[in-house]
């Protein structure tokens, strides 16, 4: 066996070993998108159904169109950038990117500002971009998102901007654009006013029996629907996260293709020139050749 033939055995003996290893990661990614995916159309329709109560509620209490009463032109406090990045590897420029934008809104900002990231691989990129942030963690168990904990950085943000220790959340994320397709945006989370008017109940509710102070309801639905939006980025978030990496992967995948066929073209060349020389050999033994 010669030198080239060994060379070219020995990586396709390697790239057949790492295939398997791909088609397992492209499965995991492609089942974390569709379940992602899911989960989304799910609390959108429970969104929804909510939101067709505030409006339900808005109507019967006579009430103008729902603005959080927090909203204020004077509003003091520092402008909050949220970034959800990505816990798990292999997705390309995808955490650089939102470091590179995440670095571009500073510098645009004329307020005190504060940066919060999610997702270990993220900080990594943050820290090499030289951007001054708060790390947040995880905002995912496994592959799903936590709830719970996305639930109280929204409950606490919109406490902070009731004292007016924060004027502002933004969040800086991937998203699914028209076509399908994912690019990263900022988006208002806090404050953004909520128009129930323009929702008309199609659900013939009970006529509702009304205790209490009827904006301390709506302002607890606004809170609420807050924290379904942000859980919704959060879910795109992974859906786009998970498409990046099954892309990459599949494009691995197809390069790994092309190289197992040009060596196994190496190998079998290879093995074709030595049985050649070796019957060169064997014809100049018998005297075929002088």
């Amino acid at each position: 066996m010669s030198d080239v033939e060994g060379q070219a055995e020995s990586r396709l003996d390697n790239l057949q070993n790492i295939e398997p290893l791909l088609a397992s990661l492209r499965i995991l990614s492609l089942s974390t998108l569709q379940m992602a995916g899911n989960r989304k159309t799910y609390l959108n329709t429970y969104k929804q159904n909510f939101f067709q109560i505030l409006a339900y509620l808005n109507q019967h209490t006579g009430r103008k169109p729902f603005m959080n009463t927090a909203l204020r032109q004077d509003q003091q406090g520092k402008a909050l950038l949220v970034v959800l990045g990505s816990d798990r590897g292999m997705c390309g420029t995808y955490n650089k990117t939102l470091a590179v934008q995440a670095l571009s809104w500073l510098e645009t900002q004329v307020f005190p500002t504060m940066v919060l990231s999610f997702g270990t691989r993220l900080s990594s990129s943050m820290r090499q971009s030289g951007i001054r942030f708060q790390d947040g963690g995880s905002l995912s168990s496994g592959s799903l998102p936590d709830y719970r904990k996305a639930h109280e950085f929204v409950m606490g943000w919109l406490e902070g901007l009731t004292d007016r220790t924060i004027r502002s959340v933004e969040i800086l994320a991937f998203r699914k654009r028209p076509r399908g397709t994912f690019k990263s945006r900022i988006e208002r989370l806090i404050p953004q006013e909520i128009d129930a008017s323009q929702t008309k109940s199609t659900v013939e509710w009970p006529e509702p029996i009304i205790e209490g102070n009827p904006q301390r309801m709506i302002n607890f639905a606004y809170n609420h629907l807050t924290s379904l939006v942000f859980q919704e980025i959060i879910l795109e978030s992974i859906e786009a996260e998970n498409s990046i990496r099954y892309n990459l992967l599949e494009e691995a995948k197809d390069n790994i293709e092309e190289l197992v066929e040009s060596l196994t073209l190496v190998v079998q060349a290879e093995r074709r020139q030595a049985i050649t020389e070796q019957i060169q050999e064997l014809a100049t033994s018998a005297g075929l050749y002088k």
